[in-house]
């Protein structure tokens, strides 16, 4: 019989960090030796491709890819979606999988396996995720679709004095520990290579951010279900971004990938007048004005 392995494979894009990237794929190596794990690096400037290649060239099973520009978080990892298709033939499952996330056994992977496999609907699943040491509450790898109001606000300055939230405050668990989401963490999750590729895999008209709440959209409009796994954990370091982003110029780019991003999913992907998706997006013009004026003073 066929080990659940050699039908799986894991998408890690890597963008100048080959260091924690080496690290993420030595760690699943050491959970198995027949994961099929495919490499983007995403036109990386600093030689990582290069170093990743050296170190796992002969590893049958690691494959290793040259993106010729950097399009982004979304484009990137459809690259390894398409490598997937098109040269791994008997793959039917794929787990996107940032470098900085850590699984800390094999198990972990097959029961999240098993369990998207458990329903003919259900396209994309993933697990918690203990964030830099601490499992937040409410949770922090499941949410609702974007409310009109959570577009408006959510991430902006007017945002911080009137709240809004797409969080759960609680969640359905059926005896399957299966808890369904509308959108579910864009850093790690495993979805069906068919459905996904049915849905046209990643949006590729947003650089960073939203690619999951859009994701999720896509999923629903579709009639496919998205869920986690909630007694299946792992692991997510996030401290590497956060160094980068202490400059000036970063911190400008990342915030306008984030307002580019939010209206994209206004555009394409809410279901509200195009009066208000003008009205949403105009704000968030002036928004991200103001807060590059900021930033520069």
């Amino acid at each position: 019989m066929e080990k659940w392995e050699t039908k799986s494979a894991i998408v890690i894009l890597n963008y100048n960090g080959s260091d924690l990237t080496i690290e993420c794929i030595r760690s699943l190596r050491e959970c198995s030796e027949l994961l099929n794990i495919v490499v983007v690096d995403n036109c990386s400037t600093d030689q990582s491709y290069e170093k990743i290649k050296k170190i796992f060239e002969k590893d049958k099973y690691t494959y290793i890819i040259a993106n010729n520009e950097n399009a982004g978080y979304a484009a990137g990892n459809n690259v390894g979606l398409r490598y997937i298709e098109k040269n791994l033939e008997k793959v039917e499952t794929v787990c996107i999988m940032n470098p900085d996330i850590k699984v800390e056994s094999v198990d972990t992977l097959y029961h999240l396996y098993e369990a998207l496999w458990s329903e003919e609907k259900l396209a994309v699943i993933t697990a918690q995720t203990i964030y830099n040491g601490k499992l937040r509450y409410p949770n922090d790898f499941g949410w609702k679709h974007l409310t009109t109001k959570y577009m408006l606000l959510g991430g902006t300055l007017l945002g911080k004095i009137i709240k809004t939230s797409i969080r759960y405050s609680s969640i359905d668990v059926n005896p399957e520990n299966i808890a369904y989401a509308d959108i579910v963490q864009g850093c790690f999750f495993m979805a069906k290579l068919k459905l996904f590729k049915e849905v046209d895999y990643f949006d590729e008209g947003t650089f960073l951010y939203e690619e999951e709440a859009i994701l999720g959209k896509k999923m629903q409009r579709a009639g496919y279900k998205e869920a986690v796994l909630i007694n299946e954990f792992v692991y997510h370091n996030h401290h590497e971004k956060d160094k980068k982003l202490i400059k000036r110029k970063n911190k400008i780019f990342d915030m306008t990938c984030f307002y580019n991003s939010r209206k994209h999913y206004v555009k394409f992907y809410s279901e509200i007048s195009e009066i208000k998706k003008r009205l949403i997006c105009t704000y968030l013009d002036l928004d991200l004005f103001i807060k590059k004026m900021i930033i520069r003073l």
